[in-house]
């Protein structure tokens, strides 16, 4: 082992690894900008654990907290990190809890999205 500035070096056999140091910032593992536009008779549905689940007009610009938003909010029970953004037959882990908080960036919403809220199990 090895010590630089305060940050451990483990020396294996095949690899490096670096101990003590903070993780990168990751790229959201979903895409940001819809694969449809949305349209005059476009919409988007929101199932799951918010306070109104149903099929939405999808305006120009929409986002998901903004589809979250127009289906009432999220329920007590919801389990705002598993949120799941399907697109054609892609579905999409979103964490929305960290999207609010500013910490994420918050997905464009296109014609045909889904977005489910995982519910917790209490």
């Amino acid at each position: 082992m090895v010590t630089n500035g305060g940050m451990k070096i483990v020396w294996g056999t095949f690899f490096v690894v670096a101990v003590g140091c903070a993780p990168s910032p990751k790229p959201p593992s979903y895409p940001l900008e819809p694969v449809t536009a949305c349209g005059s008779s476009s919409h988007v549905a929101v199932f799951g654990a918010v306070q109104r689940p149903g099929k939405y007009d999808c305006r120009a610009g929409m986002h998901l907290a903004d589809a979250v938003a127009a289906a009432g909010g999220l329920t007590p029970l919801a389990y705002s990190s598993r949120v799941t953004l399907e697109r054609g037959n892609v579905k999409y882990r979103v964490n929305f809890g960290r999207i609010v908080e500013g910490m994420q960036p918050d997905p464009a919403l296109g014609d045909g999205d889904i977005v489910f809220v995982g519910e917790r199990i209490d």
